[in-house]
Order: structure tokens, then C-alpha cells, then sequence
């Protein structure tokens, strides 16, 4: 399967997932571990590397993970799941909100506070036993949000582009 194949194919898995976790009342954590159980199905394994993560040790002063890999940029590895959840997380807040119109300073204001969400689910995982799924899912958010906004500012970037 293509790339833009496999992307229709989960985008269609995610609507009809969304539309059957609304009709029994899911929640979206339900949904979202439904796509990846559906998508993984469909989706190409990356090759695993030999590569072994360093793991640190880390003072035991309350709760922290007993061991916290250093996380490392994947380079976009997964960027077909991350494209799906993005658009998955994009159509989930137009069903909400709708297509919206708003004053650059309000979509700032939007991103800083998801950012806050974010922030806060991963002091909840890192300090209090919260969970990673949060994290990543305040991650998309935040992504979704960001990249609307670059989507917005595009137009602008290619009139100065063309204007140098």
C-alpha cells in the first residue's frame, strides 16, 4: 500500500472509529487506543536498531521514574501515525467548535494554554505516575493547534518570499 493510500485507510478507520465511539459514549482515550489498535494493523513496522538507550539513574526524592531514558528526536519515524493522529485531532475540534475565525493574539493565547496542558502532563507522568498516553495526546493538541497556525501564516510566508 501506498503512503497516501495507507493515510486514507486510516483516515477512514478513524472516522468510523470516532462516529462508533460517539454512538456508545467512548471516551476519546478510548477511541484514540482503538485507531492505534486498527492502524497498527495497516501500518509498516520500522526496522528495530541494535541501539541500545541510555538510561539514568535518578535520586529517589518522592516519586520520579526509577529510570528515565533520555528521549531522542526519531527524526519523523513515525510520521505517518502522527500524521493520522493530527488530522484525527483536527476533525475532532471542528466537530466541536467548527471551522473558527479568530484574531491572531486568541490562536497564541489557544496553543499557550494547550502548551500548559502539556507541560502538565508530563509533570504528572515524570513525578506523580501519570500516564504517557496523556503526554502524547496533549503533545497532538499542541500540534494541531501549531500547525494551524503555520497553515494560516503560509500565504504570508510565500507574498515575502516572492517580494525578496
Amino acid at each position: 500500500m501506498t503512503n497516501n493510500k495507507q493515510e486514507k485507510e486510516c483516515m477512514k478507520r478513524f472516522t468510523d472509529i470516532m462516529l462508533a465511539g460517539e454512538e456508545t459514549g467512548k471516551s476519546i482515550d478510548e477511541v484514540a487506543e482503538k485507531l492505534f489498535e486498527e492502524y497498527n494493523i495497516i501500518r509498516k513496522q520500522p526496522k528495530q536498531e541494535n541501539k541500545q538507550q541510555e538510561v539514568c539513574e535518578m535520586p529517589d526524592e518522592g516519586y520520579r521514574h526509577s529510570k528515565v531514558e533520555k528521549l531522542t528526536d526519531n527524526q519523523f519515524k513515525e510520521l505517518d501515525v502522527l500524521k493520522c493522529s493530527l488530522q484525527a485531532e483536527n476533525n475532532k475540534q471542528i466537530r466541536k467548535w467548527g471551522i473558527q475565525t479568530h484574531h491572531i493574539m486568541e490562536w497564541l493565547a489557544f496553543t499557550t494554554e494547550e502548551l500548559g496542558e502539556l507541560s502538565q502532563a508530563i509533570s504528572e507522568h515524570y513525578y506523580r505516575k501519570g500516564k504517557a498516553k496523556k503526554v502524547y495526546y496533549e503533545a497532538i493538541q499542541t500540534a494541531t493547534l501549531a500547525l494551524k497556525i503555520a497553515e494560516m501564516y503560509y500565504p504570508l510566508f510565500i507574498e515575502e518570499a516572492s517580494d525578496e
